[in-house]
């Protein structure tokens, strides 16, 4: 395998699941064969996909022991895993990618998020933070950006905006570019710039 990124977090709400899918899609698009393992106990992502995309989507159950058939795996892991389960997320894993909102609850919380991944003995070299939901407007993803590399941690170049588009693309059973109107297909081009940020595509 190429590639095995696992997006954690230990905080809800910040785009976790859809950050998973958007980049199962791209790599997906790009010609890689790609699983989205879904690994959260509501599985999200198996609900919201209720229409056709570029990669394989299975529980764990089904994907861990079928990893080795895949250029790209995509774990969109459960929120507050055990230490156990997140030292062997962290082993399988090339990059552990922590979705975080700019605004203060959710960048201090990141402290908790980092300290779980330090307990559980995660390489900090795969860790990667990606800022989501970026209003595009005010300091706040600046300022979000400056203390998150201030305590060590490296922040992807790439902010995911805020828009309407991903809620409506949930509730549709789609990916956010085949929600009509342009919000959409800008965050999916968000994704496809994070999604070479992080190696997955050209």
């Amino acid at each position: 395998m190429n590639h095995v990124i696992a997006v954690m977090s230990k905080k809800g709400g910040v785009g976790k699941t859809t950050s998973a899918l958007h980049l199962a899609a791209h790599a997906g698009m790009a010609g890689h064969r790609t699983l989205l393992i879904d690994g959260d106990a509501q599985q999200f992502a198996i609900g919201w996909i209720r229409s056709e995309v570029p990669f394989d989507l299975m529980d764990v159950e089904a994907g861990i022991p079928v990893m080795d058939d895949y250029d790209v795996v995509i774990i969109d892991a459960q929120g507050g895993l055990p230490e156990e389960d997140v030292r062997a997320l962290g082993e399988l894993a090339t990059t552990v990618l922590l979705p975080c909102v700019p605004e203060w609850q959710s960048v201090r919380g990141m402290a908790a998020t980092v300290e779980m991944l330090d307990e559980a003995g995660i390489d900090p070299e795969k860790v990667r933070v990606l800022l989501t939901m970026d209003l595009r407007q005010g300091k706040a993803t600046a300022e979000a950006r400056a203390e998150l590399e201030g305590a060590g941690l490296r922040v992807l170049a790439t902010a995911i905006r805020n828009a309407s588009a991903v809620r409506h693309a949930s509730v549709a059973g789609t990916l956010v570019q085949r929600v009509p109107g342009v919000a959409g297909k800008m965050v999916f081009e968000d994704y496809r710039q994070v999604s070479r940020d992080l190696g997955l595509i050209g």
